[in-house]
């Protein structure tokens, strides 16, 4: 039908569409697509596009198209894993909107409807009234190992300082290593008299090498002095 001035505007119907369901959810890695039923509950053909306030995250098919009166289509939602950064996903909502109208007396439809989505933009230009919209909404949902990941770094951000280390008192075998009175209490008599003779045997042979080294050097020393004088007397 056109009006008086022979436009391709449809006459004023109660075109509607349900859509079920108008909420749901999606989780990367779980459930990635879901299936939204549209039923166009008219008498008058339905043209439509589908809008949404995220393009780059989601794929919809089919994304415009017809629908007879008192029939349904499904529409699948997926995400779109190329544009997905798991690590960046917080519980988020975006919406789709559809856009339709009657078909006109005039619309020709191309093969696939691919003339669909500027029918309905053309329309909308003319007269935003022959446009009706229907809405419906996704929650996506970090997965689990998201979740797990995105906490631990959080954790890992909030956690204090590693504290200064404590002192811990000295153990018995170790105040007793640094003691040499504490050892010696503990010794055998049998232990602590070879250790003492040891010990002075020690030091006798250290004194005999040092009164060596010491009359080796003055006889050197007289040595030299002889021959000096040898050799200016000659």
């Amino acid at each position: 039908m056109t009006d008086i001035d022979g436009s391709n505007v449809p006459a004023p119907t109660n075109a509607a569409l349900i859509v079920s369901p108008e909420k749901f959810n999606i989780v990367p890695y779980v459930k990635e697509e879901f299936v939204v039923q549209i039923t166009n509950v008219s008498f008058d053909t339905v043209l439509f596009r589908m809008l949404t306030t995220n393009p780059l995250r989601y794929l919809v098919k089919p994304r415009k198209g017809v629908i007879k009166p008192n029939a349904s289509i499904s529409l699948t939602v997926m995400l779109n894993r190329s544009n997905l950064n798991e690590e960046e996903i917080h519980e988020e909502y975006d919406d789709f909107r559809i856009e339709y109208c009657v078909i006109g007396p005039n619309d020709v439809i191309e093969p696939h409807c691919a003339n669909v989505s500027d029918i309905v933009k053309a329309r909308k230009v003319e007269d935003k009234r022959q446009v009706h919209l229907k809405k419906f909404r996704c929650r996506l949902e970090p997965s689990a190992k998201a979740q797990k990941r995105q906490s631990g770094a959080e954790n890992a951000k909030s956690s204090p300082l590693p504290s200064a280390a404590t002192e811990r008192p000295a153990s018995p075998r170790q105040t007793e290593s640094s003691n040499p009175s504490a050892v010696a209490a503990k010794m055998d008599p049998r232990e602590l008299e070879v250790s003492t003779l040891a010990e002075k045997n020690r030091r006798a042979m250290a004194q005999k090498e040092k009164e060596w080294k010491t009359k080796t050097a003055i006889v050197l020393a007289v040595l030299f002095v002889l021959l000096g004088m040898w050799f200016m007397s000659a």
